[in-house]
């Protein structure tokens, strides 16, 4: 109840009337609805032509959400809008999410259509460049082919075609080109395959012939060795026995004089010299003669000497010869050898051998001592007699 004469509630009612500013209170609702309105479909509109800009440049992800924006803003916003209003506006907002949707699908088979369409397109290049490559190394191969078929090395060029085949197997070329080498490769084989026979019958012949010819005695000269014209063996026959069985110094061929010694012997067996012992020199002078003519080392055994009746200084050897083979002179000179005591030759027979390459003079019983016996294999000396009617007769 309004009491005139109260001041507060006067006040109160002059307030409330400024702030309705002259209209009613009905009046102040509906026109903040319109506002509502307004804005409710200026929001949607804003947000509409937004979305559309997004779709017109492919964003579809953002158009679609511009467009579900504005159907979510239009919900909140049904209150202020009439049924007409809001049943058309959203009907729009769904189509235009349809249509995003769909053009979304349709720029997806787009983008996916020609990006198959690009790769078949680097695939066919991939596969012309390829098939370019390997012609090209086919041909390459067929030159060097060629080369060598010029060269006549048809094995070689065989293999290399092989691997022209491996990267095109159905090159006519390679193909034709691998049967023309393998006839020309069989011709040549039977080309040498004649040759070869050709040159085997003939040595035959000229082995059969060289059989006719007699044979002839052939001591130290070159070719076969022979000492009767009947029997011949090789000229290197001492190699061959030493071959079977090769030692240190012998072999199952028998006795072979050791390596150190053979150098001493060739010299004493081919030099020849004078033996002017007629002053009666010592054993030791005359070896030191022998010695100095030679250069051949030697040494005597006192201990086997002293055995037999000689002495050191005590020994006297008279001898005069010419040129003569130095081993037939050292035996000479070996039969000589007295004692001066009593002019009396030794008990016993002196001799030499050769030793790690050194002359040595002892007695017979001394040589004999580094002597081994070795019993040699006579078949280096057998032979099979030819079966003919008139055999050799020994």
């Amino acid at each position: 109840q309004f009491l005139p004469g109260d001041e507060e509630a006067t006040r109160e009612r002059t307030r409330a009337q400024s702030m309705l500013e002259g209209g009613t209170v009905i009046g102040s609702v509906s026109s903040d609805r319109e506002v509502r309105r307004q804005q409710a479909t200026a929001q949607f509109s804003s947000d509409m032509k937004r979305s559309q800009s997004l779709l017109a440049q492919q964003d579809y992800d953002q158009a679609k959400l511009a467009a579900v924006t504005a159907r979510t803003r239009l919900d909140l916003a049904r209150n202020v809008l009439n049924a007409a209003e809001f049943e058309q506006m959203s009907t729009d907002a769904e189509k235009l999410v349809d249509q995003i949707s769909e053009e979304s699908r349709q720029h997806k088979l787009t983008v996916d259509q020609k990006a198959r369409t690009t790769q078949g397109e680097q695939s066919a290049s991939s596969q012309r460049t390829e098939a370019e490559n390997r012609t090209k190394r086919v041909n390459e191969i067929l030159l060097n082919v060629r080369k060598l078929q010029m060269q006549q090395k048809y094995t070689e060029a065989l293999q290399v075609l092989d691997s022209a085949l491996a990267l095109d197997p159905n090159n006519s070329a390679a193909l034709t080109l691998r049967d023309a080498l393998h006839t020309t490769e069989m011709y040549v084989r039977f080309a040498e395959t004649q040759k070869r026979r050709s040159y085997g019958f003939s040595r035959l012949e000229d082995e059969a012939l060289e059989a006719t010819v007699p044979q002839r005695v052939n001591v130290s000269g070159p070719g076969p060795r022979s000492t009767n014209a009947l029997v011949t063996y090789p000229e290197d026959w001492q190699e061959l026995s030493d071959r079977r069985v090769r030692e240190p110094d012998y072999g199952a061929s028998g006795y072979r004089e050791a390596e150190v010694n053979v150098p001493t012997w060739n010299k004493i067996q081919t030099t020849s010299i004078p033996v002017p012992f007629t002053t009666g020199p010592t054993l030791e002078q005359a070896c030191d003669y022998f010695k100095n003519q030679t250069k051949v080392d030697f040494l005597i055994d006192w201990t086997q000497l002293k055995e037999v009746g000689l002495e050191p200084e005590q020994t006297a050897v008279t001898i005069d010869l010419g040129s003569t083979n130095m081993e037939s002179a050292i035996k000479r000179v070996l039969e000589r050898v007295i004692s001066k005591n009593g002019d009396q030759p030794p008990s016993e027979p002196l001799a030499f051998d050769v030793q790690d390459g050194i002359v040595v003079i002892t007695t017979k019983a001394g040589v004999q001592k580094k002597q081994v016996t070795f019993v040699y294999d006579v078949r280096d000396l057998l032979f099979r007699a030819p079966d003919f009617d008139n055999a050799p007769e020994f």
